[in-house]
Formats: structure tokens, sequence, C-alpha cells
């Protein structure tokens, strides 16, 4: 099987490291164009950035499975604006590396009858597919990224360091990490980005995202 990985140079060289031992994978920084026939399976990482013309281009490639980034969208209101054949198999992952390196991989399909594609290409690399319910901000993401804001709630206040809150968290739930330790693993621009959408989505003030983590997001690399 021969796999194109394009989007954000991080998480394309996680993937490339946990796919290249039993496919063929090619990686580029570029959004492809033209027609790509030799390509089993495109993955883009960064496809929430811009979804609407990333799937348009890559409908034209003639690829038939679609493995896209999804933490800031879903897949459902883009197919009402775009007509998508039914031969094309469109998944919906997360693709930052600290949950690509998990042993369970959060997946959606558009279509449920498509499911057994992932399980066929993830268990020679020893994933399991977790099947979730299309939602923005998918499961453990959007868990774990309110869990960092509301630790950025409780420095802001003064209540508590970074370091005791990230301690009390890991003796006392057993997480593997604390919140904040959590926060620069996966980036602090991406949990910033992830709660705004769920904030602009859903109106739900759970999503508020914190004055200090906002300036945090706002001022990093």
């Amino acid at each position: 099987m021969h796999i194109f990985i394009t989007g954000h140079k991080d998480r394309n060289e996680a993937l490339q490291q946990l796919l290249a031992p039993k496919y063929q994978v090619t990686l580029s920084d570029q959004v492809p164009s033209g027609l790509m026939p030799h390509i089993e399976l495109l993955i883009d990482t960064s496809f929430d950035e811009d979804p609407d013309t990333r799937l348009k281009v890559y409908l034209k490639t003639g690829v038939k499975n679609l493995w896209l980034h999804t933490l800031r969208c879903t897949i459902t209101p883009l197919l009402h604006r775009i007509p998508v054949p039914d031969q094309i198999h469109i998944a919906g992952i997360n693709a930052l590396p600290l949950f690509i390196n998990s042993p369970l991989w959060e997946m959606y399909y558009a279509s449920n009858s498509d499911e057994k594609i992932a399980e066929k290409i993830l268990s020679p690399i020893g994933k399991k597919m977790l099947c979730i319910p299309e939602q923005m901000g998918m499961l453990s993401p959007r868990i774990i990224f309110m869990i960092i804001n509301e630790a950025y709630y409780v420095v802001q206040e003064g209540v508590t360091t970074r370091a005791d809150t990230d301690m009390a968290m890991k003796l006392g739930t057993n997480y593997p990490y604390g919140p904040f330790e959590w926060a620069e693993k996966l980036g602090i621009k991406n949990v910033y980005h992830t709660l705004l959408s769920l904030l602009k989505d859903s109106g739900d003030p759970r999503y508020k995202i914190c004055a200090l983590l906002r300036r945090e997001a706002e001022t990093a690399f």
C-alpha cells in the first residue's frame, strides 16, 4: 500500500515513523494537485485549517481513501456542500502526535460500512480503531483540552501553581500527564483553536477560554 501524507510537518513525521515499517509512505508539505492513481490512502494532518478547499482538491486526485484531521471541523456538513462519490471513503482522525502514538485510534467514518478499511490498515502497525460518534473535538482531545482550560483558570485565580496542579492531577487521578504537561506536549495553539471552534460551534459557555490560556496561545511560536 502506498500512503501519501500531507499537512503539518511534525504530525507528518510522526505518522511516517509509525507507518513506514509496513507501508510505502510519501510525505509532502504541499496539497497535491492532479491525479494520483498509485496512492491508496491520503492522510491530511492539517485538514481542518481549510476543509472545503482541501476536500475539493482531493476529490480530483482519484484517491479512494481519505483520512482527514478534523479536530476543528466535522465531515458531514462538508458533504452537504460538496458532492462526494460513493466510492470515496472518508474518515475523521486526530493527527496530533501524542494521540497518533496511542495504541487506540479514535476515528469516525462518514459511512459506518467503511470501518473495516481502517481496521485492515491499522492492524499491521499494531493499532486498533475506536469508532466514535462524529463530533468536533472528537473524544479524548475534547475532554483533555477542557481539563487544560480549567487548570489555566485555577492558576490564573492564584489557587495553586502549574507544577502543583500537574502533580495533583497525576497523583489524584492517575493521569499520565498533568494539564500543563499535556498542554506542552499537545501544543497550546492546538488546544486554543480547538476550544475556540467548539465555542463557536456550540455556543456552550463550558468552552469559554481562560484569558491566560488565550494570551499564551496568541504569543506562542
